[in-house]
């Protein structure tokens, strides 16, 4: 399992060259062992911003989303693409 939690609700891309490399790295891996690992990203998958329109297509990143509290704009373009978008409750 890879689990992205590099940036969160308060990141604006672009993201920073190592940042970017590491996570297509975690892509290639993914890609080359599909039955066996799982990408899961927190709150947001790293490089979206949560409050803007997302790039079409958006980037493959991730197989399932976690976030807290609520969803936040980006989270509908992720669902429209087949991902997975968990909400969870932190007592807010």
């Amino acid at each position: 399992m890879v689990i992205d939690a590099l940036y969160g609700i308060g990141f604006h891309p672009p993201l920073p060259v190592a940042a970017a490399q590491m996570l297509a790295t975690a892509q290639e891996i993914a890609r080359a062992h599909p039955a066996g690992w799982k990408r899961v990203a927190i709150d947001i998958p790293s490089g979206l911003a949560a409050d803007a329109p997302p790039p079409a297509p958006i980037p493959p990143g991730c197989d399932l989303v976690v976030t807290f509290h609520c969803e936040k704009p980006v989270h509908a373009a992720l669902r429209a693409q087949g991902v997975p978008v968990v909400v969870a409750d932190i007592g807010l």
